[in-house]
């Protein structure tokens, strides 16, 4: 088998813009067994996508995630987004979203999370409806090896053919802390999604958005065309990489990177500051899945 490269980074300062997230101390690319467990990504650890080559990295800004995130200012936004940006307490969106979050208090209300998540997608412009749909819950099914493999996500933006966004979200924390897995394999399902959706294009980036109760992480992923094939048929080579940067405000914030159920690193809804930084995402991540879609129709 042709030995492979590792996959360059599309900016030539991103190495040294970011710090890895629980770096591996030895790359095993290719040696975990496929077993059965592994058929749902909701099972997925950070050991093994480890070994399916992904290399997590905190982003140092919000542009390595979308490029479109400077061009967000909230004067020039539309007044539907920019009475979520206030949370006008009169906007009927922002009277949705405040229900839901008073609902999460309630051990039996984990629906609250998704509830509140999907207002503000929608309210933020994440899909137009037309050219970007976003689904809750729509199914994704791939295969590794001879393993037949079933992706859920909480929700999925399509651009067309292409799955461009997904999101995971939950109310608490894994009690192993803050894992990765899920949604590092649910973007790795959008993108050989892709793959067979669209035969010889140029793979999309895939974004992911992770929320853990109010709090909110944004992932962008970027594979080869020839890192899906190897990874299609689990034949991957010691080299493969796929890098996946992760933004979630200020790195300061994560100390030394450590991640538990008591510290949860991402932006926080209930904190103005935060709350503006995250919408400004979710805008910029619409604004750049509406491009994809005209790029890849």
């Amino acid at each position: 088998m042709r030995a492979a490269a590792v996959l360059p980074m599309r900016a030539s300062n991103v190495s040294r813009a970011t710090l890895s997230i629980t770096p591996p101390t030895t790359w095993r690319v290719g040696s975990y067994a496929l077993e059965p467990a592994l058929r749902e990504t909701s099972s997925w650890s950070n050991e093994f996508i480890t070994c399916l080559g992904c290399h997590l990295k905190m982003a140092s800004s919000p542009s390595m995630i979308t490029k479109e995130f400077e061009g967000v200012i909230g004067e020039q936004l539309p007044r539907s987004v920019q009475a979520l940006l206030r949370s006008d307490p009169e906007d009927g969106v922002v009277k949705n979203i405040n229900k839901w979050l008073a609902a999460l208090d309630d051990q039996e209300r984990e629906v609250a999370v998704d509830g509140y998540v999907a207002d503000l997608l929608h309210g933020c412009d994440l899909d137009d409806g037309i050219t970007t749909k976003l689904l809750p819950q729509e199914p994704l099914k791939f295969s590794l090896g001879t393993l037949k493999v079933t992706c859920k996500p909480d929700h999925v933006l399509r651009c067309g053919g292409l799955v461009d966004v997904v999101t995971q979200e939950s109310k608490l924390a894994s009690a192993k802390g803050l894992a990765w897995g899920q949604i590092v394999g649910e973007m790795v399902a959008a993108a050989l999604t892709n793959r067979s959706s669209e035969p010889g294009v140029l793979p999309p980036p895939v974004f992911g958005i992770r929320v853990v109760g109010t709090r909110w992480t944004f992932l962008r992923a970027e594979f080869s065309e020839e890192y899906l094939a190897r990874l299609r048929a689990y034949s991957l080579t010691a080299e493969d990489r796929f890098p996946v940067f992760v933004w979630g405000g200020a790195m300061g914030g994560m100390g030394k990177v450590r991640q538990t159920t008591s510290m949860r690193w991402g932006l926080d809804y209930i904190d103005s500051v935060e709350r503006q930084q995250l919408m400004r995402m979710v805008v910029a991540l619409g604004r750049e899945a509406r491009a994809l879609a005209v790029q890849y129709q």
